[in-house]
């Protein structure tokens, strides 16, 4: 959360420049195999609950990492995101992901 001191005008690219440094401290936590993992079936859980069941996701393949911090390989990360679909399905049958890549 920024606070007001964090926030030098209303300006959203003041807003951003303060903001976007935070996200640094987080980004190998969302690419960690098992936290991607729930974060990826919160989203299609969250689409489905508002009735959105064909989904197009940008993802850029060789991000997702082990517990060593290395990057998982192309058909393990491919595995885990059909993994995570069929988790989907098993919700919403009709449920459609595409991957944009």
């Amino acid at each position: 959360m920024l606070t007001e001191e964090d926030i030098e005008s209303k300006n959203s690219n003041t807003i951003w420049r303060n903001f976007q440094p935070k996200f640094g401290l987080t980004l190998e936590l969302y690419n960690y195999h098992e936290f991607f993992r729930q974060i990826f079936i919160e989203v299609l859980k969250t689409s489905i609950e508002e009735k959105c069941y064909i989904i197009e996701l940008k993802h850029i393949f060789g991000c997702v990492i082990d517990q060593d911090r290395k990057n998982i390989s192309f058909e393990k990360e491919l595995e885990l995101i059909m993994e995570c679909i069929e988790e989907g399905k098993k919700i919403e049958p009709l449920l459609e992901v595409r991957l944009v890549v």
